[in-house]
C-alpha cells in the first residue's frame, strides 16, 4: 500500500493544478492569449485533472478508468494543440541547428513559412491518429466473434 501514495499524492496535485488554472481562466477571462476562446482553453485545466485521474486510477488498479482517463488526455492534449495551430493568429518560430547544446546557426523565418511548417506537421500527426484509430476500430471489428 506504500507505493500507492506517491501516485495517489501526485495525482491529487495534478488534479489541484488542473482545478486552479480552470479558476483562474473563470476568474480572469482577460488573460487569454489571442485567438483562444474560454471554450479552447477550458482543455487545457481538463488535462490537468484527466491526468491526475489517470495517476490516482493506475494507483488504486482500476483499469478501466486508466483507459478512459488516458483518452481523455489524449483528447485534450490533441484538441489544445490543433486551436493553437490553426485558430491562433500569430506564430513566431525560430530555425536553429546546434551542436552538443551550442547554436551554430539561427535564422528566422517569415510568419507565413512558420504557418505552413506548422500546418504540415501537425496535419501529419492528425493524420497519424486518425488512420491509428481507424485501423484499431477494423481490427477490433475482425477480433469480435460472428453471430
Amino acid at each position: 500500500m506504500e507505493e500507492k501514495w506517491g501516485p495517489i499524492g501526485f495525482g491529487a496535485v495534478f488534479m489541484l493544478v488542473g482545478a486552479a488554472i480552470g479558476y483562474a481562466f473563470y476568474a480572469y477571462p482577460s488573460g487569454f492569449a489571442e485567438g483562444w476562446s474560454p471554450v479552447a482553453a477550458a482543455f487545457v485545466p481538463l488535462a490537468f485533472v484527466a491526468g491526475g485521474v489517470l495517476m490516482i486510477a493506475h494507483a488504486l488498479g482500476s483499469m478501466r478508468a486508466v483507459g478512459l482517463a488516458a483518452k481523455a488526455v489524449a483528447l485534450c492534449l490533441v484538441a489544445v494543440i490543433n486551436w493553437a495551430t490553426f485558430f491562433t493568429p500569430h506564430v513566431e518560430c525560430v530555425h536553429t541547428f546546434a551542436a552538443f547544446g551550442i547554436p551554430l546557426l539561427s535564422r528566422t523565418p517569415s510568419l507565413e513559412e512558420c504557418k505552413l511548417e506548422l500546418y504540415i506537421l501537425i496535419g501529419t500527426l492528425d493524420a497519424v491518429i486518425v488512420l491509428g484509430v481507424v485501423w484499431y476500430l477494423l481490427w477490433r471489428k475482425g477480433r469480435a466473434p460472428s453471430p
